[in-house]
């Protein structure tokens, strides 16, 4: 600690601002300016310094500038730093106001020396270098793990992430699903791994509902994914692109193979077990073969069971199972087995999203898509554009082109099918095909002023004519217009049917183009 020239207790106390007590130190009145230049006016008062931290005291000390040579006009002044002796007088009185506070607030004066705090102290004395133990090997950095999407496996709604799942717990599931079936599942119903995790982070972590998709829960996961990651957007033409919506199964064969992967996905995370998932297949299998023709109809009722109607029926059974009347199957740990179960026995859903629908689309003779007689279709179909097309699955049998619909034999009107009708735009005509056109208009008008065409034997040659087919005009000739237009009178005449090259007005050897005839007036037109 620095030596300080402490003053005695009634010297201290003697002290009334800080010149007196600058002056007992012998700090220079310069020094003591620039340390007030980097803290602030202390307005000559020893309680402004002491209240000080030391910190700022050490800030102000090194950072302070005395002046030397005042400024002279343009010359500036000339200043240099606060020397070590300087340095140790402003700390010492710091350290004699900090004591001549502490005692006016009723402390001793020997017990404020216990308190006193030297600003100018030393840094302490580094500790002795030690030998470095030896390095242990390090271990490998950790991976980052893959991450995918809910989305792409399970759900298109849901967003949320999960990570790659590790082999003991692939291995688990695996060895779960032999011990509920006692044999390994076929090829087209196994479950990839990413499949197992993704519902096993739905279900057991999160503790949602048991659903999934089927239009992106299908089997061998890998290579479906991998088509669809590249099939995702569909290019319309005219350089756009457009975002197709998956559709879900077009029949029961292939929703069966996508609920063969989902079965196999709940037996491996014990969540429902084998025999509740064999009554909601048959239940499918049921409706699918009563109402074959109305796919789209039964699967959009499957898709809502599961999806919503689960969630809601797991709510209800566990309200019965406490109080006193469990369900079938019931297990308070794994309810989904229970639920199961009761939607495969749901008649009143069943009836109203797929029995009456189907009816009332039957009796009124399967007109367009089945999912438009849906109880939702109505209030879809005016909020959303496109109604209840928008529901999952694919088109009815009767809707699917290149299919034999139920009522393809019958009559349809051709009005309003029209083009114009359905709002198609016309082709334009090009300029040839307009041009004969107005050649063909012409020639008929004419023709009708003559009494229209004449009947003929039709002949590969003009020389095989008969005569009086040779003896009518030549229009294209007389008017200077089409094959013949360039020809000679009494030429022969390129025509389908040949005529006579003459005057159609006066018949003279001709053309009424060459002359300028013209047609005699009837009487209706005002002539004689």
């Amino acid at each position: 600690m620095a030596l300080v020239q402490w003053p005695t207790e009634q010297e201290a106390m003697a002290f009334a601002d800080l010149d007196a007590l600058r002056a007992h130190v012998g700090v220079h009145a310069g020094v003591l300016t620039a340390v007030t230049q980097r803290t602030g006016a202390l307005n000559n008062q020893i309680a402004l310094l002491a209240a000080l931290p030391p910190t700022t005291i050490e800030r102000a000390i090194a950072g302070g500038r005395v002046v030397t040579t005042a400024a002279q006009g343009q010359v500036p002044a000339v200043t240099r730093n606060i020397g070590p002796a300087e340095a140790t007088q402003v700390g010492s009185m710091w350290r004699i106001a900090r004591r001549i506070v502490f005692c006016r607030n009723g402390a001793d004066w020997a017990d404020t020396l216990a308190t006193d705090v030297d600003p100018n102290l030393a840094l302490p004395a580094a500790p002795p270098l030690q030998q470095a133990p030896p390095q242990q090997a390090q271990a490998p950095p950790q991976l980052a793990q893959s991450k995918y999407k809910t989305s792409d496996v399970l759900d298109p709604m849901d967003e949320s992430e999960f990570q790659d799942p590790t082999a003991q717990q692939v291995q688990a599931w695996n060895a779960a699903y032999v011990a509920d079936a006692q044999v390994d599942p076929p090829r087209l119903e196994r479950a990839s791994p990413i499949q197992l995790m993704a519902m096993y982070t739905r279900v057991v972590v999160r503790g949602k509902t048991p659903y999934a998709n089927f239009s992106t829960l299908t089997p061998f996961e890998r290579r479906v994914t991998q088509r669809n990651k590249y099939q995702h957007m569909h290019y319309a033409g005219s350089g756009k692109w457009q975002l197709q919506e998956r559709q879900g199964p077009e029949n029961f064969r292939q929703w069966l193979t996508s609920y063969r992967v989902f079965g196999t996905l709940m037996r491996s995370l014990t969540v429902v077990v084998n025999s509740a998932l064999c009554a909601y297949e048959k239940k499918i299998q049921d409706l699918a073969d009563q109402y074959h023709d109305a796919w789209g109809l039964i699967y959009q009722a499957d898709d809502l069971m599961r999806a919503e109607e689960m969630e809601l029926t797991r709510a209800k059974l566990q309200q019965q199972a406490t109080a006193g009347n469990p369900p079938t199957l019931w297990d308070p740990a794994s309810p989904w087995s229970a639920v199961f179960f009761f939607a495969a026995t749901d008649d009143a859903f069943w009836r109203t999203h797929v029995l009456d629908p189907a009816n009332l689309w039957v009796a009124r003779g399967k007109p367009g898509s089945s999912r438009r007689v849906l109880p939702d279709a109505a209030a879809a179909e005016g909020h959303l554009p496109g109604g209840a097309d928008l529901y999952h699955g694919a088109p009815d049998l009767g809707q699917v082109p290149g299919r034999t619909s139920v009522n393809s034999g019958r009559k349809r009107s051709r009005t309003p099918s029209s083009s114009r009708a359905r709002g198609k735009k016309r082709k334009r005509p090009s300029a040839a095909e307009r041009k004969r056109r107005a050649v063909s208009e012409a020639l008929k008008k004419e023709r009708k002023k003559f009494g229209g065409k004449k009947k003929r034997k039709r002949s590969s040659s003009s020389d095989d004519a008969e005569p009086a087919v040779l003896e009518a005009a030549c229009f294209s000739y007389s008017k200077g217009y089409g094959p013949c237009a360039k020809m000679k009178a009494g030429s022969k005449c390129k025509q389908k049917v040949p005529r006579t090259h003459k005057c159609h007005c006066c018949g003279g050897a001709h053309s009424a183009k060459e002359k300028g005839c013209k047609p005699a007036k009837t009487k209706e037109e005002g002539g004689q």
